[in-house]
């Protein structure tokens, strides 16, 4: 039995997400694929490491490296370290989308509040 490990990141809803995965093969069985034994999904590196059960610094080194290969900020190609986000553009953002979903239904029903609920 023999354990290998995956990581990438995933942008989602303009924040960066770690994705660790631990998977368990079996060489001594030659048609078997390898099973997901673990798998963690987190804003923090260290935290999806740990959903995963990933302890070794040796892996979670090689791991982040793997993680970050494609991981390339907008600003001079610099690595991106902190994945910590400011929550209040996002909630500015839901707002403005809501407002304009309100404004196209209620320019579709002139007397809304007329209808019996």
């Amino acid at each position: 039995m023999e354990h290998y490990y995956k990581a990438y990141t995933k942008s989602i809803n303009d924040t960066t997400f770690y994705f660790v995965k631990k998977y368990t093969s079996y060489p001594e069985f030659q048609e078997t694929p390898a099973i997901l034994e673990k798998f963690g999904m987190h804003k923090n590196f260290k935290k999806a490491c740990n959903l995963a059960d990933v302890y070794d610094l040796s892996i979670i080194e090689k791991l982040y490296d793997e993680a970050t290969a494609n991981l390339v900020s907008e600003q001079a190609g610099i690595v991106i370290e902190n994945t910590r986000t400011n929550n209040a553009p996002q909630k500015s953002s839901f707002v403005q989308r809501f407002n304009l979903i309100k404004k196209s239904f209620t320019s579709r029903i002139t007397h809304w509040h007329l209808m019996p609920h």
